[in-house]
């Protein structure tokens, strides 16, 4: 007899292709049998059909088992050789163990193909995370964030090749458990334990992966705590220069202010009989009190709100402004009452 069995999507292309075959349905233990003479069955995402001759159909078989009955019960080159040949187990205990047989070895043929990708990928990986630890030592703003870049893709894609192995491994795990509670031929346990030490080679070698996973994590953390620092240097630095700005436009600002303060004063005050000391108080006491009161309208339509330095410095303008247009005056004032002191 000869099983050969397909994936789970096959089965309609299967039934087309195999035409004049009789309907008849049985359930098993674990299998469903839906024609006879050339025998169709599923066994949950596996399709297998038995026939006396091997058959050449259009899709690829994931596997093919040639069964003999002998009265020893053995496994080799692709033959079973088994003791008994009731309904069970033709068409319920042989295509449900195998059918999770070849499944874990379709699995192990991706795993060892993703394997290999990811072998090669982990040298060019391996190279690049030692060219920017180089990179890490310098200060070069640009050449970090080139090389966080870089460690993000390479990170993205070493994770997504291996949490593609995860699930093959998990996939491996549980058909590796079904092949166990199936089996109940000695000659199989040889087979899992064999199936079991691949795994857990597979595993040993995706943990190598993880390891390197981590090291660009470590890398991308590392970068990122330079680029920071070398950002909060530049920043400082630009505070530093912006402070020193802001100070120096300060100093222009209230000179440019007491200069035409004073022109404009000039021009509508005789201040010739005024002391200076006088002149220079007021104007100095003016001009400050203008800047100040810039920096405080400043505040106030950012905060939208008017603060009682804003106030303050309204009236003491004003009040210095009356002071300044009446000069004459008020210096007149400051003898009289020097006078009536010192006497």
């Amino acid at each position: 007899m000869h099983y050969q069995f397909y994936h789970g999507e096959d089965f309609e292309s299967i039934l087309k292709e195999l035409k004049g075959v009789k309907p008849r349905f049985k359930r098993f233990e674990r299998t469903e049998i839906y024609t006879e003479g050339i025998t169709v069955g599923k066994y949950n995402d596996v399709v297998f059909v038995i026939s006396e001759e091997p058959l050449s159909l259009s899709k690829s078989p994931i596997g093919v088992l040639k069964v003999e009955f002998d009265e020893r019960v053995s496994l080799e080159n692709g033959t079973l050789k088994i003791d008994r040949r009731d309904e069970k187990t033709l068409f319920d205990y042989i295509p449900s163990l195998f059918s999770e047989y070849f499944k874990i070895k379709a699995l192990f043929s991706e795993i060892h193909s993703y394997t290999e990708k990811l072998s090669k990928y982990e040298d060019e990986v391996s190279q690049e995370i030692k060219m920017m630890t180089n990179v890490a030592l310098s200060e070069d703003i640009e050449s970090f964030e080139n090389a966080l870049k870089g460690i993000s893709r390479r990170h993205y894609e070493l994770l997504s090749w291996m949490c593609t192995l995860k699930r093959l491994e998990i996939e491996v795990s549980k058909s590796l458990t079904n092949f166990k509670m199936i089996a109940r031929d000695d000659v199989f346990n040889e087979i899992y334990g064999n199936f079991e030490f691949q795994l857990r080679y597979y595993k040993t070698i995706r943990e190598s992966f993880e390891k390197t996973l981590n090291r660009l994590s470590e890398l991308f953390q590392m970068i990122s705590l330079k680029l920071d620092a070398v950002r909060n240097k530049e920043y400082m630095e630009m505070q530093k220069k912006t402070s020193a700005l802001q100070v120096a436009a300060g100093v222009i600002e209230f000179l440019a202010v007491f200069y035409y303060t004073l022109k404009s004063w000039e021009y509508f005050v005789n201040l010739e009989d005024v002391p200076k000391v006088l002149i220079f108080t007021l104007l100095t006491l003016f001009t400050v009190s203008v800047v100040w009161l810039t920096e405080g309208l400043s505040e106030v339509m950012i905060k939208r709100k008017v603060t009682k330095k804003v106030v303050f410095l309204s009236v003491l303008i004003s009040v210095t402004f009356a002071l300044m247009v009446n000069v004459t005056s008020f210096s007149k004032f400051l003898e009289l009452l020097a006078s009536l002191l010192s006497s």
